[in-house]
């Protein structure tokens, strides 16, 4: 392999391919077919559906509560709804355009385009079907025509267009319809609240702008950045001075603690505590608590329903940025005053003490019980989030010099981390400045950058429209407000916005596969097959496990566990099958494996060790299950394949709609049998396979194997090695719970559902990204451990699409070193297992786990 870091005697990897493996059952099962409900249909497109299919389907409707409707539409549709669940169609509509006056068959026309439109949003299959959305929003900008462009039909159309494009430029069409179309244009911004539309309506009718903007803000279209002017300004005395005298306080209340939350949420922390000064002392007191009460205020002489609140910690976040500000005397007293307080302490505590017994839940509510918490806090509070930012503030202002981990612990060691703003993510820095806590920081930090940087590229052009619409009403204070505020977006970008080099920020980029250099060739006219769909279709997936596939012949041997057959050939006593494995392709929920060659010279009784090939599952090539070609040559192998090459730039987590590039059919592979043998420095691993995982490369690309360097180390493992090594040991196996998501869907395949599993060999290796420095002096283990470092990891990712390295960051313990838990990823699953000193060992328990 050329590389010196592989030098142990019998390397693992070599012993593991040499072992006799344990067989599978049956006709081999490692990737099993996984049924789920297929919702979408393929046989009717969603504008060819009947009447009578309309209403079964209308059963699965329902309307958003997040969003508010004019009274007439809302009063429609709820009644279509619940008439559809006893009576037909045409005869709810019938009843509808009487009570409406609308003519009957308009009424009919509208209710099926609404109906339709409702499926087509509903049924995520047809959600790429331009063409359909285009046939059904051409007939239902007629069949409003057709209603004479009535205000309820505006608001039908609207609302069936809205399903379809929340913001479509179809709405113009539809303004123009209406008798009145400033009339138009409010039943288009009130039924789909597209940002652009209300900003339109604002600058339109000037009259009503404070109106209109405040149902802006209520409609949560608005990113935060841009609802934070929003707010402030109708929290100003202009805007005040709109609204009724019977509504300013409630109204000039609710905007000001909108706003304080908008600013500690982007960022604007000076911001958001200079609101909070401005409010009287009893003001102060008003807006801390969580729950707040719905109110109706008018506005423009026009009716603004506020909802109630009920969520939110923003006394934590004003306290929290009071601390930040050298007030600590003040912010005490709030964290003080609330009686979440003590609750959330003795959570905490409890939480602590029950994390390391067997019987923990039952101890928790025990402990919570002694504390003096009520039974509705303790049937509550194991599943709350931990309100963790005024304790954290208690210990930043009254026990600075203690060990903060308890609170690491008890409310940043689960998959759901609590979100941050910038006053809380300034706090969570200070206590938890120490190194073992900085991913606590770097995770708060983050919240705020999610929140300041801009969304899809779409989205946030619509909504630059609307506040450029905006900007172009003659509203008083409004450019002064604009520059103070972008400017200290500005800042706050500055302070919170990651390292944009991280990964996870960038474009996945189109990555080209590396395989090996077989050569390749065009297929015979005679022996190519008639064009099939491959890796989508189930009947010619190379993966799939159904009744089409050929059978595995009863009188041969099984292969290892964890390989799966894809074709196999026998020419009197010479055998070969082609199998995948995810052994060394990682790829998570993106790929089943890696193609591997099993031979036999007894008909397939018995097996020789497999041979890897180097080859990805679809990065390039699939391997055809049915071929003309025979494979089996003297010397070498003839295989059929598709160059259908995974487009690199479609991997999402949980994948969807995975893409290939162009395809292209009637090809084979010549693979020489030496060449998937050969083993140029006899350490038990043959070239191909200590080329795909980089052995053969020079250091800093070559991965290091753990417990290669044992021979120096005097036959002592650390402590602190031998506790990374349990936890990795305990985590191995994780491609198991992979729902591998089909390449292309295409065919009979649905666009929900068609996933397949793999289970996993005996001792297959892992793959870690992190330091060799964590495992140095590790003892020899069963299971291979490979280290990679970034550049191995770069290219890992030519050998197989996204291939996933097991990370897991540093542990987090107490001073004592006695106690901790470790956060570990392989990128589309992940999990944290706590650990604990026991007498001279460790005690492990996983307390949360996540999976795409």
């Amino acid at each position: 392999m050329g590389s010196g870091l592989l030098s142990i005697p019998a390397l693992a990897l070599g012993i593991l391919l040499t072992m006799p493996a344990p067989a599978s059952a049956g006709p081999q099962s490692s990737v099993e077919e996984m049924s789920e409900e297929v919702m979408v249909s393929s046989d009717a497109r969603p504008h060819d559906f009947s009447d009578e299919a309309l209403r079964k389907k209308s059963a699965d409707y329902s309307l958003p509560g997040y969003r508010s409707r004019p009274p007439e539409f809302d009063h429609w549709a709820t009644a279509l709804l619940a008439g559809l669940k006893a009576h037909s169609l045409p005869v709810v509509s019938a009843s509808l355009a009487k009570e409406h006056g609308m003519a009957a068959p308009a009424m009919l026309d509208l209710a099926r385009d609404w109906l339709r439109m409702q499926d087509y949003a509903w049924r995520s299959g047809f959600g790429s079907d331009e063409e359909a959305a285009a046939a059904m929003t051409r007939r239902l900008l007629d069949h409003t025509k057709a209603a004479q462009g009535t205000q309820l039909s505006i608001e039908i159309a609207a609302d069936a267009m809205w399903q379809i494009d929340h913001c479509t430029a179809h709405f113009e069409q539809l303004e123009h319809i209406g008798a009145d179309p400033l009339e138009a244009l409010r039943a288009i911004a009130s039924v789909t609240q597209c940002p652009v539309y209300q900003a339109r309506l604002a600058a339109a009718d000037p009259a009503h702008a404070a109106a209109t903007l405040s149902e802006l803000l209520l409609s949560d279209e608005m990113r935060k950045v841009h609802a934070l002017p929003i707010a402030e300004w109708l929290a100003s005395p202009s805007a005040l001075a709109r609204a009724a005298p019977s509504s300013r306080d409630a109204l000039r209340l609710r905007m000001t603690r909108t706003a304080i939350a908008l600013a500690f949420d982007t960022g604007l922390v000076s911001e958001g505590l200079a609101l909070f000064d401005g409010l009287s002392a009893g003001e102060r007191q008003a807006i801390l608590p969580a729950v707040q009460p719905a109110f109706e205020a008018e506005i423009d002489d026009l009716p603004v329903a506020f909802p109630a609140l009920a969520e939110g910690d923003l006394a934590s976040s004003i306290a929290a940025a009071l601390f930040d500000a050298g007030r600590k005397t003040e912010a005490r007293a709030i964290v003080i005053a609330s009686p979440q307080t003590v609750i959330w302490r003795a959570i905490v505590a409890c939480g602590y003490q029950s994390n390391t017994r067997p019987d923990d839940r039952t101890f928790a509510q025990a402990c919570l019980k002694r504390e003096g918490l009520g039974e509705d806090d303790v049937k509550t509070a194991p599943h709350d989030e931990v309100a963790i930012d005024g304790i954290l503030l208690l210990h930043a202002i009254d026990t600075p010099e203690r060990d903060p981990y308890i609170y690491a612990e008890a409310a940043f060691s689960g998959s759901q981390r609590p979100s941050a703003d910038g006053a809380t993510a300034r706090l969570r820095c200070s206590v938890f400045a120490a190194p073992p806590f900085q991913q606590i920081c770097a995770h708060a930090r983050r919240s705020v950058t999610w929140t300041i940087e801009p969304d899809d590229k779409q989205t946030e052009a619509r909504r630059a429209a609307a506040i450029a619409r905006i900007d172009g009403i003659a509203l008083d204070g409004w450019p002064t407000l604009r520059t103070r505020i972008d400017a200290g977006l500005a800042k706050a970008r500055l302070e919170f916005t990651e390292d944009r080099t991280d990964p996870a920020w960038r474009d996945r980029p189109a990555l080209r596969a590396s395989p090996p250099d077989f050569a390749v060739h065009p297929l015979p006219p005679q022996l190519r097959s008639a064009p099939a769909t491959t890796g989508n279709d189930p009947a010619d997936n190379a993966y799939a496990d159904n009744e089409k596939s050929a059978q595995w012949p009863k009188a041969w041997g099984e292969l290892p566990r964890g390989f799966t057959p894809v074709r196999f050939e026998r020419n009197d006593k010479r055998a070969v099958a082609i199998s995948l494995s995810g052994m060394f392709d990682r790829a998570g929920e993106i790929s089943p494996g890696g193609y591997w060659i099993h031979l036999s010279d007894d008909g397939g009784k018995t097996w020789q060790v497999p041979r890897y090939t180097g080859l990805s599952f679809h990065f390039p090539y699939e391997v055809m299950r049915r071929s003309k070609l025979p494979m089996l040559g003297e010397q070498d192998l003839k295989i059929e394949v598709v160059h259908a090459e995974i487009d690199t730039r479609s991997i999402t987590y949980p994948p969807v709609g995975l893409q290939t590039w162009p395809t292209e059919r009637d090809l084979f592979l010549d693979i020489p049998i030496a060449r998937l043998t050969a083993d140029s420095d006899s350490d038990g691993v043959t070239d191909l396979a200590a080329r795909h995982l980089l052995l053969d490369r020079p250091a800093p690309m070559a991965p290091f194997l753990v417990g290669s360097d044992w021979a120096h180390c005097g036959g002592v493992t650390p402590s602190i090695t031998e506790l990374r090594l349990a936890i990795l040991a305990r985590i191995n196996g994780v491609e198991a719970r992979a729902l591998i998501e089909p390449v292309a869907r295409g065919g009979s395949v649905p666009m929900i559902g068609g996933w397949s599993r793999m289970a996993t060999g005996a001792a297959w290796p892992l793959f870690l990204k992190g330091s060799a420095a964590d495992f140095a002096c590790a003892r020899p283990t069963t299971m291979p451990i490979l280290i990679y470092g970034p550049q191995g990891e770069d290219q890992l990712q030519r050998q197989t699409p996204d291939f996933r390295l097991l990370e897991m960051p540093n542990l987090v313990m107490n001073r004592e070193q006695t106690r901790g838990y470790a956060e570990w990823s392989a990128g589309w699953v992940g999990g944290t297992v706590l650990f604990w000193r026991e007498g001279e060992g460790w005690k492990l328990r996983d307390i949360s786990s996540w999976i795409t």
